[in-house]
């Protein structure tokens, strides 16, 4: 695996390559896959893009994983759970007064062309990742209901995939659910 990065004035982080330096680097090296982190959350687990965001590269054409936490599931939607939660509140027209509506922010925000969708080309293929996915949330998150609610969110996904990145497991793959 190749990282390309640059210095930031951000102690202990690094910035990326600019958009129009992906395409080159992806030449250069004569690999067959790069993949490209467009859009953090901050640390946080759960966003939604700025009209100006994703920074995708035109090159774009393949697969879009956008990613959501587990962890935010039945929060509320504060500032300790979302970067940008009035953004997410707009995007997916939910209160960030209410904490039980999170299976239903996150699948929204999933299937928005506001949201996760923002700037992925119709012809990619988008696999959501529902990302820090810990014993009794797979146990949920496996439950039939739940496999048929995470794909519902959109005719565009035909599955979804839970991983974990608890240390004790030595597999990030939780399952892979499936139409």
């Amino acid at each position: 695996m190749v990282a390309w990065a640059r210095p930031t004035e951000k102690s202990g982080r690094v910035a990326g390559i600019g958009v129009d330096e992906v395409a080159p680097c992806h030449a250069a090296g004569g690999f067959d896959v790069t993949y490209v982190k467009a859009d953090g959350a901050r640390m946080r687990g759960i966003k939604a893009p700025r009209a100006d965001e994703p920074a995708l590269p035109a090159e774009r054409h393949h697969r879009c994983c956008p990613i959501v936490a587990a962890t935010v599931i039945g929060r509320p939607l504060d500032e300790t759970a979302a970067h940008r939660p009035e953004r997410v509140a707009a995007v997916t027209g939910l209160s960030r007064r209410r904490a039980d509506h999170g299976r239903r922010r996150w699948r929204s925000l999933l299937a928005s062309p506001e949201g996760a969708l923002q700037g992925v080309p119709a012809a990619a293929r988008v696999v959501p990742v529902i990302n820090a996915v810990d014993d009794a949330a797979t146990r949920r998150a496996r439950r039939p209901p739940r496999r048929r609610l995470a794909l519902a969110a959109s005719a565009r996904f035909d599955r979804v995939v839970l991983t974990c990145h608890h240390k004790s497991r030595t597999d990030p793959l939780v399952a892979i659910i499936e139409r």
